[in-house]
């Protein structure tokens, strides 16, 4: 059986971000989105500073790979794909077929 499985780096990027209110704040945290990732996450746990409502944005990268393995039986093939991940890397998805 054949193991395929969408691994992404498991790494997250963290940014500080502040505005008036919430619309301003979750914009100032889009403006800061780093190339090849996407916000995850929105954090105000700052209160506020100065007037101004603070918080912290969660980035993970888009990045994403396609790994294959094979096992005779479907826990092996599965056993495999999972062993086939990178250090410092996360599944997304799996699919065994015959």
């Amino acid at each position: 059986m054949r193991a395929t499985a969408i691994i992404r780096p498991d790494v997250t990027l963290e940014a500080t971000g502040q505005g008036i209110g919430v619309d301003e704040l979750r914009a100032d945290i889009l403006r800061q989105i780093p190339e090849g990732h996407e916000l995850t996450q929105i954090l105000v746990a700052g209160g506020r500073v100065d007037g101004n409502l603070v918080g912290t944005g969660t980035y993970r990268p888009t990045e994403t790979r396609t790994i294959e393995a094979e096992g005779k039986d479907y826990a092996t093939a599965a056993a495999a794909v999972v062993a086939a991940i990178p250090d410092g890397w996360v599944q997304l998805w799996r699919t065994i077929a015959d």
